[in-house]
């Protein structure tokens, strides 16, 4: 047989769990959630764009430099993991130096995730500095012989 004083608090506990009153309305029964279609199912209704870049002090950029940048560094990233079936989730961009008034060598950072379904995704960093004024075209580099 239950004993009725667990019975009660069990009862209890289940109620006040149940809703939250407020001072002003006491709630007697459960409160229910928005139907689904009420709530928005995409936080980006227009679309998460990838990748994401970040231009890290972009004020400091000449409008020379950033587009050199994307056509030198960021365009011939995502060509190169596109071609690998892979998606380029995030680029950021560096400079590499504390120097602001001259950005000659310049850190990227690259998030790829490889279409697997794991959840770790893959990262690629490199160090690149300019030649003749100018971001030289990225190539991936071998690993091997």
């Amino acid at each position: 047989m239950r004993h009725p004083t667990i019975l009660l608090i069990a009862l209890i506990s289940i109620h006040l769990s149940a809703c939250a009153p407020t001072p002003n309305e006491p709630c007697d029964e459960v409160e229910e959630c928005p139907i689904c279609d009420e709530c928005p199912v995409n936080p980006f209704p227009e679309g998460l764009v990838l990748p994401q870049i970040y231009i890290q002090g972009r004020i400091f950029w000449t409008e020379a430099d950033l587009a050199n940048l994307r056509e030198n560094v960021i365009n011939p990233i995502i060509e190169y993991y596109e071609q690998q079936d892979q998606i380029v989730v995030s680029i950021v961009i560096n400079n590499a130096t504390n120097d602001w008034t001259t950005i000659n060598s310049i850190t990227v950072e690259v998030m790829i995730s490889d279409n697997d379904g794991n959840e770790d995704p893959l990262y690629m960093g490199v160090l690149i500095e300019k030649k003749d004024g100018v971001f030289p075209v990225w190539e991936q580099e071998s690993m091997g012989p």
